[in-house]
């Protein structure tokens, strides 16, 4: 008796976080960014919460608004990187870090929130506390740390041998805020550089109180402290995060794409080229050349297209070759698995090589494969 065959029970293709890709944390974080649900996003933050605060703490962490929890990918991709899967550290990357800056500004946001409901409960006709952009508030901390440095100055001998630049690190100044420094005392330093080099008159008369020794001294320590403080700004300049360009859609991707439509001679129409952005692997038939040609992506969210050019091709995986009968292998590249394709290219007797990225007039797109690699 013939034995039955089982059949294969479909297995449903994984989506959200259990899609994620594992073997690099670069590729994981920018999965988490670009593919998973604001919702998932929230449960990783508020389960962190969840799981590391108690009582009345872990209460009002999870009262801030919503935003706080849905919009941070990076602390959430940290998070379960490290801590929810057991990976290790990212180089360059402290997970204990960034929890306790997220965990900071989830505190100041509670804060803020229970502060405007308390006023919103407040009688109507008591005035309002103006709310501050968030270029007002930076604003305000570059005045406060001026303030503070003007106090040093008036006795600079006790801070001779400060370290500015460690200064402006411990207190987290922003980049606006330390760039308010330098612009504020870049004048005065200038003034006693005029003082102490020329003597001009009017400044020998306004720092009479001060010997020639200290007006020296006074200058040696501004300017140490506006160097420090540009250096400080250097090194925000430098670490400061790029914006990354957002990915046109593909129906502008491909609006200046020139390919042919349709070829009477091989009976063979193109298919949409929409179809191209985001494939792993695309194939093409020249009708001038009678060359076909498989491009393979080098990207893991597939090709885009720049023009007439392919963008986020492997060039040496793709390949070309010349057909000498069109009508038999055509509907090969049309219809065929990958594997199916492989075979009947090897069963070929022209010459393979390595294509260019350019699709021009004389090219039918003949189809696209998104998931295989």
């Amino acid at each position: 008796m013939a034995l039955r065959r089982k059949k294969k029970v479909p297995v449903a293709r994984r989506t959200g976080l259990a899609a994620a890709p594992t073997d690099d944390y670069r590729w994981f974080a920018s999965y988490v960014r670009l593919e998973v649900d604001k919702k998932d996003i929230a449960g990783i933050l508020r389960n962190y919460i969840r799981n590391n605060f108690d009582g009345e703490l872990r209460k009002f962490l999870l009262s801030g608004p919503d935003w706080i929890y849905t919009s941070k990918y990076d602390t959430a991709a940290m998070i379960e990187w490290v801590i929810n899967r057991g990976n290790k550290e990212p180089k360059g990357y402290s997970v204990e870090e960034v929890c306790k800056r997220y965990i900071s500004e989830v505190s100041d946001w509670c804060k803020r929130k229970l502060e405007e409901r308390s006023a919103s409960e407040e009688v109507e006709d008591k005035p309002k506390v103006p709310q501050l952009t968030p270029l007002e508030r930076t604003q305000r901390v570059g005045r406060h740390l001026i303030a503070d440095i003007e106090g040093m100055i008036d006795t600079w001998e006790k801070y001779e041998n400060i370290n500015m630049y460690d200064k402006l690190v411990s207190e987290g100044v922003s980049l606006i805020g330390a760039q308010m420094v330098m612009k504020y005392y870049q004048p005065l330093k200038a003034e006693l550089e005029e003082l102490v080099t020329n003597k001009t008159p009017d400044l020998v008369e306004a720092y009479r109180n001060m010997t020639v020794k200290q007006q020296k001294g006074l200058l040696k320590w501004v300017t140490m402290m506006i160097e420090d403080t540009e250096k400080y700004i250097l090194s925000k300049k430098a670490t400061r995060a790029i914006r990354k360009p957002r990915v046109k859609t593909a129906d502008k991707q491909v609006a200046k794409l020139n390919y042919l439509k349709t070829s009477k001679e091989y009976k063979v129409n193109s298919i949409n080229p929409m179809a191209i952005v985001g494939a792993m692997r695309l194939y093409t038939f020249n009708t001038k050349y009678k060359t076909v040609t498989e491009y393979v992506s080098n990207s893991r969210n597939g090709f885009e297209v720049k023009g007439s050019t392919l963008q986020k091709v492997d060039l040496e995986r793709s390949r070309m070759t010349s057909l000498r009968k069109p009508d038999v292998s055509l509907s090969v590249f049309q219809t065929k698995t990958i594997r199916q394709i492989d075979k009947h290219w090897n069963s070929l007797t022209t010459k393979t090589k390595v294509p260019n990225a350019r699709i021009n007039k004389d090219t039918i797109i003949l189809s696209t494969r998104v998931l295989d690699k």
